[in-house]
């Protein structure tokens, strides 16, 4: 169930990979990645009640 994921926190080689992974099953712009990885980090952040600017550059 979605209700129940749990987020890891985002760092540059999870962030890689899942970009990797999302470039491997959709044809993207950069800037739809960006929004799609931001959306990621927002989320877990939100899980771990951690400041998303942390991550965010």
């Amino acid at each position: 169930m979605p209700g129940n994921r749990r987020y890891k926190l985002p760092t540059e080689e999870r962030l890689t990979r899942s970009a990797i992974h999302y470039l491997e099953r959709y044809a993207s712009s950069s800037a739809n990645l960006r929004k799609v990885l931001e959306r990621k980090i927002i989320k877990a952040c939100m899980a771990h009640d951690r400041d998303p600017a942390e991550f965010l550059r």
